[in-house]
């Protein structure tokens, strides 16, 4: 079974990530598969999805390097998801997040990172490692560069999750939507008709700011 599953929807390529037996939860083999995905797609836009009703990604699958030292283990799992992020926000072409359940840690993250982002009303996004002892540095450079200090304080510092409507306020995400995926399929055959180069122009300028934020915070979180 493929971790990331790839199905062209006219011009737009539906990314889909498919362990739902394991919370989707962000192993090796998927974060390659995404990234290679990304790095190779011609398509005009990307939607971001998720298999099963109830979770989109519970973050980094945990148990993987667990015959690691603990540290070593961290540092794969972190320089892993370093690359995977930075595939995402990098990515030229508009990239729209369809969030159908729970987004936690570095599934959050995945979805925060994308042009925009459509959520189903009873779907979550939370940054709970604290709850776990984890410092969150990258996940709290991301929240701030969307929705402000405040709200990426208050994300990281409780572990407490946020719902669709408060995400919505919070201008977390772009809309709320019954079927998420069918609505970011929506927005991104709607994004992939306008100038692609002139996209790819603005999207670099604009994500400069949080590629260097995100890159400081894994740079930090190393030290730690």
């Amino acid at each position: 079974m493929s971790e990331v599953l790839a199905e062209r929807e006219g011009e737009v390529l539906v990314l889909t990530l498919n362990r739902p037996d394991k919370a989707n939860a962000m192993n090796e083999a998927m974060q390659k598969a995404l990234i290679e995905n990304l790095l190779n797609s011609n398509s005009k836009a990307v939607v971001l999805a998720a298999s099963g009703p109830k979770i989109f990604s519970a973050g980094a699958d945990l148990k993987e390097f667990s015959e690691l030292e603990c540290g070593i283990a961290a540092r794969r799992r972190r320089a892993l998801l370093k690359c995977t992020l930075e595939a995402v926000l990098d990515f030229p072409r508009p990239l729209v997040a369809a969030v159908q359940g729970k987004a936690l840690g570095g599934g959050c993250m995945l979805a925060l990172l994308a042009d925009e982002l459509v959520m189903a009303e009873g779907a979550e996004l939370g940054l709970p490692e604290i709850k776990h002892a984890i410092p969150t540095l990258v996940g709290y450079a991301i929240v701030a560069a969307r929705a402000g200090m405040p709200i990426a304080r208050r994300m990281v510092q409780n572990g407490e999750p946020v719902g669709a409507g408060e995400a919505l306020d919070f201008h977390l995400i772009e809309e709320i939507s019954g079927n998420a995926r069918e609505r970011a399929l929506e927005r991104a055959t709607t994004l992939a008709c306008l100038s692609g180069p002139t996209y790819q122009a603005n999207k670099k300028f604009i994500n400069a700011p949080l590629m260097a934020a995100l890159q400081a915070a894994f740079t930090e979180a190393d030290r730690l």
